[in-house]
C-alpha cells in the first residue's frame, strides 16, 4: 500500500475545508432565504425555529444573560421543532458560561462529559453543542445563542459560522425587544427616568437622565437599582422594598414617593412607579418603570 504523501494530505484537508465552507456558505443562504423577509420583533422566533430545522437540532435557545450574576433567562426557546416554554439556569459550569467569554463554542460530542455540573446535559442525553454570544450595541454581553443535539454533530463548525453570521441581527432584535417593552409602559407616564429591572437575573438598567437631575457628571452616579436603593434616605427604603414586594408577590400597584442623595449629599425628592411582566405561571420575571422628579411641588418643611 503507498503511503499518502504530504502534498497529497495537504491536497485532501484543503479539499475537505473546501466542502465545510461551502456548506457553511450554502446553510448561510439558505437561513438568509427564511429569513429575508421577517420583521425585527418576529427575527427571534424565526431564527430559532429554522436553525432547529435546518439543522436538525432537538433544541436551541436564545437568551439574555447577566455575566455579573451568571443567570440566563431564555427569551426564546425550541424543544424537537416546537417552541417550548422559557426558563432560567444558572451559568456555572455549564459550555454557556465559556460561550460568554469566548464567543463562540463547539462541543461535536460528549458534552455532557465535559461539564458533569451541567445537570441539563445529562438529563437530557445531550451529545453536541453550538453556542455564540450575542453583544449589545455598547459592546457588553448581552445574551446568547445555543444549539444543542441528542446525537454527535458532524456539522458544527457549519452550525457555529451560521449563528455567528446571524448573530448581529439577533443581538439588535434582542435589544430592541428589550427597549420596546421598556418603553411602551413608559411612553404614557410623565417621567424623569426610566428603569428596567430583569427580576430573574438581577440585571437592572437606569436612564442616564436620573443621574443627570442628581447633579453627576456623564458617567458618573448610580447606574443601577441596587445603587439607586443605596441613594434613598433611610427613612423612606422600608416604605419602597415593602411597596416593590407587594407588587411582585401580590400585584398590588408600586407607586412611592422617596428622598434621593444628591452629588451634594442633600435630597431630592421623587415618585418611583412601576410595573411587572409575568411568565406564563404569573410569575414575576422582569419589572419597567420610571421615576419623576417631584421636588419643587414637595412641602417637607418641618413645622414650626
Amino acid at each position: 500500500m503507498s503511503q499518502v504523501s504530504a502534498a497529497q494530505m495537504q491536497e485532501q484537508l484543503e479539499q475537505a475545508f473546501g466542502r465545510e465552507q461551502s456548506s457553511a456558505e450554502a446553510m448561510i443562504a439558505r437561513m438568509a432565504m427564511k429569513l429575508a423577509h421577517v420583521s425585527c420583533d418576529q427575527f427571534l422566533r424565526a431564527f430559532a425555529l429554522a436553525a432547529a430545522e435546518t439543522f436538525k437540532l432537538d433544541f436551541f435557545m436564545i437568551g439574555l444573560v447577566n455575566p455579573f450574576s451568571n443567570i440566563t433567562r431564555s427569551i426564546c426557546h425550541v424543544v424537537d421543532g416546537e417552541l417550548a416554554p422559557n426558563f432560567t439556569y444558572g451559568l456555572d459550569g455549564t459550555p454557556c458560561a465559556r460561550v460568554i467569554d469566548s464567543a463562540c463554542c463547539a462541543y461535536p460530542n460528549g458534552v455532557a462529559e465535559l461539564f458533569p455540573r451541567d445537570r441539563f446535559l445529562e438529563d437530557n442525553g445531550i451529545e453536541g453543542y453550538v453556542g455564540v454570544n450575542l453583544l449589545s450595541s455598547e459592546g457588553v454581553p448581552l445574551g446568547l445563542v445555543v444549539g444543542l443535539s441528542r446525537t454527535p454533530m458532524d456539522n458544527e463548525n457549519s452550525l457555529a459560522a451560521v449563528l455567528e453570521h446571524f448573530s448581529a441581527r439577533a443581538a439588535a432584535a434582542l435589544e430592541s425587544t428589550q427597549q420596546l417593552e421598556r418603553y411602551s409602559w413608559a411612553a404614557n407616564e410623565a417621567s424623569d427616568g426610566i428603569w428596567d429591572w430583569d427580576i430573574v437575573t438581577g440585571g437592572a438598567t437606569i436612564s442616564k437622565r436620573i443621574q443627570t437631575i442628581l447633579g453627576y457628571k456623564k458617567g458618573r452616579g448610580p447606574y443601577d437599582l441596587e445603587q439607586i436603593e443605596r441613594a434613598i434616605h433611610p427613612d423612606d427604603l422600608k416604605g419602597h422594598k415593602e411597596a416593590l414586594n407587594r407588587h411582585i408577590g401580590e400585584q398590588t400597584p408600586y407607586n412611592v414617593k422617596f428622598r434621593l442623595k444628591t452629588v451634594e449629599g442633600d435630597y431630592r425628592w421623587f415618585r418611583s412607579r412601576g410595573k411587572a411582566m409575568r411568565n406564563d405561571q404569573g410569575r414575576a420575571v422582569r419589572m419597567v418603570g420610571c421615576f419623576s422628579d417631584i421636588h419643587d411641588f414637595i412641602d417637607d418643611t418641618p413645622a414650626a
